[in-house]
């Protein structure tokens, strides 16, 4: 590989990891503090537990959710005050 071609790679890869940060940037869909929902997936990793324990979780009564057909989606607000009242009744 002479000069040109490591040059040439090395610029394709900064531009393309620019480009790749301002889209998230600009994105509500990269940042999930951004939007109002986030998927049982994403509660998962805010809380730090499985899966699995998040499903459990939403199947409770108390839980705030929303079905969107066969899918759940948690809204951020209610869910962050959910965490809350979960810490003080445990």
């Amino acid at each position: 590989m002479d000069f040109q071609e490591i040059l040439t790679n090395a610029v394709n890869k900064a531009v393309m990891e620019a480009l790749d940060k301002a889209a998230g940037a600009i994105s509500p869909q990269g940042d999930p503090l951004a939007r109002r929902t986030v998927t049982p997936r994403e509660a998962a990793q805010m809380l730090g537990v499985p899966l699995p324990r998040m499903y459990q979780f939403i199947r409770r009564d108390n839980f705030p959710k929303i079905k969107n057909g066969n899918k759940y989606l948690i809204p951020i607000e209610r869910f962050n005050d959910w965490i809350s009242q979960e810490a003080v009744n445990g």
